[in-house]
């Protein structure tokens, strides 16, 4: 059972840890979603303490979840949508219908904070890649940076297939295992997400 699945299992059986581990991971991320929709910083953090209020008194009906991130933004982003439509009494109903369609706008400040997110993600994975021992850096720059196949490899390396195999097994494995690994990729999927659409 993954970690996200057992602390919403725990949130729902009224563990208020995993509240306020919920609340803690996507208080930020929900606020600053929030008044992209909005704009109205007092309306989003209200709406944004009665959703988490409202999670809580209702956990028991509520769907058993593998990821709680998507969940949270989909009900509140239409728990928002419906109080900016100032139709209290379906606050927090499940259907769509007349929810008005958010305005999201983009600043020249936000292309300058993901551009200084990418330095950064830069410099964090320049150090992850720079901490591997010499053969696995020099595996992952033949193949990762100079798009060779394993055999090309093993004949520019003078040693055998699965010496490739083995180091590049092994430097993805500790690039996995790094701790700066989850700040790097938090970004990674949305930014691909932007470039290649």
């Amino acid at each position: 059972m993954s970690s996200e699945r057992k602390l919403w299992r725990s949130f729902k059986r009224g563990d208020r840890d995993a509240l306020a581990k919920i609340f803690e991971r996507n208080y930020a991320v929900l606020h600053n979603y929030g008044l992209r929709i909005s704009k109205n910083e007092a309306l989003t953090e209200d709406c944004l303490q009665d959703f988490f209020i409202y999670l809580f008194e209702h956990r028991q009906g509520l769907a058993n979840l593998e990821t709680i991130q998507p969940y949270l933004f989909k009900s509140f982003r239409r728990t928002l949508l419906r109080q900016m439509n100032k139709k209290p009494e379906k606050l927090f109903s499940t259907n769509p219908i007349d929810l008005p369609i958010p305005d999201i706008q983009f600043s020249i400040e936000d292309l300058m904070i993901e551009q200084e997110i990418i330095r950064l993600r830069k410099s964090i994975l320049l150090e992850m890649l720079n901490q591997l021992p010499k053969r696995q850096r020099e595996v992952i720059y033949l193949k990762y940076y100079n798009g060779f196949s394993i055999k090309e490899i093993e004949e520019i390396m003078s040693i055998s297939y699965q010496g490739v195999v083995n180091k590049l097994h092994r430097a993805i494995t500790t690039l996995r295992k790094h701790p700066n690994l989850q700040s790097l990729l938090k970004h990674t999927t949305m930014l691909i997400g932007i470039i290649s659409f």
